[in-house]
């Protein structure tokens, strides 16, 4: 693969973060890291991103709340995963804001979640 997918980890455990990092690291991705939302926001404007693994329980504004911000200030956003305690809860607001995949972050699969960053990132 010749093209590096550009991934923002929004997620404000460091211990998650490096656990999605380990899963995609086969894939040859860019990484960059928010542990919260003004810093997603801030990373959105700046760079070139292919997808956004987005968790929903952030401190200060959760992830839901960053998506519509970067909407409202008219950021092309590109396709978004959310990782989730409780995927259920958020699935009708996230799906109305153009969230791509789910996963639990109890039942996250390295397999699954590198073929999710592909599906999203059309490669």
């Amino acid at each position: 693969m010749s093209k590096k997918i550009g991934v923002l980890i929004v997620e404000d455990v460091e211990d998650m973060r490096n656990t999605f990092k380990d899963a995609l690291s086969t894939l040859g991705c860019s990484f960059f890291e928010a542990e919260e939302g003004g810093k997603a926001l801030t990373l959105l404007k700046e760079e070139t991103l292919d997808v956004i693994l987005l968790d929903i329980g952030l401190p200060g504004m959760n992830g839901l709340e960053v998506l519509r911000k970067a909407m409202s200030a008219g950021v092309n956003l590109p396709p978004v995963i959310v990782i989730t305690g409780e995927p259920s809860r958020y699935e009708k607001e996230a799906s109305e804001l153009g969230v791509c995949d789910y996963f639990e972050k109890d039942n996250l699969l390295a397999k699954k979640l590198r073929e999710a960053v592909l599906r999203a990132a059309n490669l």
